[in-house]
């Protein structure tokens, strides 16, 4: 009887918000989503879907990008392999990115260097869901709520102008999305 109490107050102790939607800071969102022109319905519906995610909060606490020095990740980025498709890619898309770099002033091997490092060319650009990931690290991870609830909001915008379905869109553990893993602000002009 002692081990099912135990699991019993474990279980709702940590699953204290079966979901966002009830969750004291996703209710303050939710009341302030008609001031990012969002409608407060769909972004309540949103956080009905989603609930904290401990294998996100785990990721972030010990993110390889602060804990692996430049020579370990040059072993990863600098291989020939990685340096073949780099230059596979950039002949295949050439003119494309040269008008990028002409439209946007991003030198074209730069852009194919970012790919080439992100993502290896689209080929891996997450399993996580990015509204899971954003809900739980502006909920639940308050060392840098404030940056991931103002990325939170920029996804829920980008979405609704983009017409995604809002929990179907994949990419980091941090919310990082596409080939090039940007966050959701640097897909806004107003970033």
């Amino acid at each position: 009887m002692k081990k099912l109490m135990l699991w019993f107050c474990v279980f709702f102790t940590t699953n204290l918000y079966a979901d966002y939607s009830t969750h004291p800071m996703a209710k303050i969102f939710i009341a302030n989503s008609s001031q990012m022109g969002l409608d407060k319905e769909k972004v309540k519906n949103a956080f009905k879907q989603v609930s904290k995610d401990e294998v996100v909060l785990g990721k972030i606490s010990k993110p390889a990008e602060k804990t692996k020095p430049w020579f370990e990740y040059e072993k990863i980025f600098l291989t020939e392999e990685r340096i073949d498709l780099a230059k596979k890619f950039y002949k295949e898309n050439q003119k494309l990115l040269e008008e990028v770099e002409e439209q946007f002033g991003v030198d074209s091997r730069i852009i194919t260097a970012i790919l080439a490092v992100e993502t290896r060319f689209g080929k891996f650009v997450g399993k996580d869901k990015v509204l899971q990931s954003l809900s739980t690290l502006c909920f639940d991870y308050p060392p840098r709520a404030d940056f991931f609830c103002e990325e939170l909001s920029y996804y829920f915008t980008l979405a609704q102008k983009q017409g995604w379905k809002i929990n179907e869109i994949v990419g980091s553990y941090a919310g990082a999305m596409g080939m090039a893993q940007f966050m959701p602000s640097s897909y806004s002009n107003d970033a």
